[in-house]
């Protein structure tokens, strides 16, 4: 498997002594109509997972690709508890909300980081 920069934010949160809990926002971009430069980004799917090492970027694909929406971007964050332990889904969900609100109102998305399909990091601005 060749190294991106997704597994280098996998690996990054597996090499920290606390557990974490991976948030990721699946997008779907679409061009401007008249061609202009940028477009829109529409909140696909919502879901998080246990930093683990099971998780790549071929299993977060695949799962979300057996939802049958198309998808073209991940946003991701790295949620921590600070008790050590891995944060639950329950307490994850808040979080998921305000990032995909984030992209929904045109919100600051820098705090986040962004890859295409294939893990190349991303960088998305405001218009």
């Amino acid at each position: 498997m060749v190294s991106n920069d997704f597994d280098a934010l996998i690996d990054s949160a597996l090499g920290e002594s606390r557990g974490a809990r991976l948030l990721l926002v699946l997008l779907r971009s679409e061009a401007h109509a008249d061609g202009a430069e940028g477009g829109t980004l529409t909140p696909i799917l919502a879901n998080d997972l246990e930093v683990t090492q099971d998780v790549t970027l071929d299993a977060v694909a695949a799962q979300a690709d057996q939802v049958g929406v198309p998808w073209d971007m991940i946003m991701a964050a790295v949620l921590r508890d600070p008790t050590g332990e891995a944060p639950s889904h329950a307490s994850a969900e808040p979080y998921l909300k305000q990032m995909a609100d984030d992209v929904m109102r045109g919100g600051d998305l820098s705090r986040y980081a962004a890859f295409d399909r294939a893990g190349n990091r991303l960088s998305i601005s405001r218009a």
